[in-house]
């Protein structure tokens, strides 16, 4: 986004209004930028399974369903503030209980946990093991999407980014499948839904750390996976800061990476995950994380495709990727952020959607 020379860009996070250092779901509570800005983020990322945390797999339709009024009141809410909504879906692997804490690393399911056999029709031959239960999980999914209707009767925009951080290996639908079976699972999943009358959805391709050398080097390379033009609308990455001193020229070479990728591909590049938990690494090591680490390089990097959108990771009881009230320097710096004509919250004079969202 640009306006003359100025480069301008939406702030988005994670579950904003949703999940605190207190509290995780789709309750709503008010915003820790909220808080320490006066302004709500422009895009706002939910997630899939907070919709139905008591299933014991990913492909529970019934309990998916059940779980969809409350994801579809915050969807809308989001709307009415001007803020662009997406969605992000941590497909769980089967537990015994409720209480079991929720694993995806490709050796926590069974065997028959991968993206073949979410197909209905598998390279080799056959139907996977999972596509009957899978193909009436993306019902209920279809039934979210077709429901998303403005007081117009306009149905709702919403950014979805499955299968993500392919190029990363901690996922059972990353890299350790092949290239050709993650393109085919991800061209389904369009297709399906878009059999199913589904047209709202602005797809996001995101893969981890594009340039990463050590994950391209194990086979992790981001083009190789791309699922094509015409089943992709939003091209981004995710990359986390670890205090390892990589983050600033990996960033940057993602940046000019997935930049450049976009403006190839004519697609929309954003940064779909980033952040630094600052419950492991502290407060006083990088005061100014979000305007100099952050947004500094999407702001002030060498000319390429401008990045749309970027969007932190939240906070929640177990990490704390943004900063609260309270927090000084890091607040502060948070604050003076928010006041830079390039960074862009949810504003309904934006237009975001075309027009302003009715009161």
């Amino acid at each position: 986004l640009r306006e003359g020379k100025l480069r301008r860009v939406l702030f988005g996070q994670q579950e904003a209004d949703t999940s605190s250092r207190g509290a995780n779901g789709l309750e709503p509570l008010r915003s820790d930028v909220e808080a320490i800005t006066g302004r709500f983020p422009a895009v706002v990322s939910y997630e899939l399974y907070n919709a139905y945390p008591g299933s014991l797999t990913a492909f529970d339709a019934a309990g998916l369903r059940a779980g969809l009024p409350k994801l579809r009141a915050r969807l809308l809410d989001k709307y009415r503030r001007g803020a662009l909504t997406s969605l992000v879906w941590h497909m769980r692997c089967p537990k015994q209980r409720p209480s079991d804490n929720d694993a995806f690393a490709p050796a926590a399911p069974p065997a028959s946990y991968t993206l073949a056999e979410l197909l209905a029709a598998k390279p080799g031959g056959g139907s996977g093991v999972h596509a009957a239960a899978w193909s009436a999980t993306l019902d209920a999914l279809a039934e979210l999407f077709l429901s998303l209707r403005t007081d117009d009767g306009e149905l709702l925009p919403v950014l979805f980014r499955p299968f993500h951080e392919v190029t990363g290996d901690w996922f059972w639908w990353g890299r350790t499948n092949p290239p050709a079976v993650y393109r085919a699972a991800y061209r389904a999943m369009v297709e399906g839904l878009r059999a199913r009358g589904v047209h709202n959805v602005l797809w996001v391709y995101c893969p981890d750390k594009p340039t990463d050398p050590y994950q391209v080097g194990q086979g992790g390379d981001f083009r190789a996976y791309y699922p094509g033009d015409d089943v992709v609308d939003v091209v981004g990455f995710d990359r986390y800061d670890d205090n390892s001193g990589a983050f600033a020229p990996g960033f940057a070479a993602d940046l000019k990476a997935v930049g450049s990728f976009a403006t190839e591909h004519r697609k929309v590049a954003a940064v779909t995950e980033v952040g630094r938990n600052f419950a492991v690494h502290g407060l006083a090591a990088s005061p100014a994380w979000f305007s100099r680490a952050l947004f500094g390089p999407v702001l002030e990097g060498p000319d390429g495709a401008p990045f749309v959108y970027v969007a932190l990771w939240r906070n929640a009881p177990w990490e704390k990727y943004m900063a609260e009230p309270g927090d000084g320097a890091l607040a502060d710096d948070l604050r003076a952020l928010a006041l830079r004509p390039g960074v862009l919250f949810a504003d309904p004079s934006l237009r975001l959607y075309g027009e302003r969202p009715a009161s």
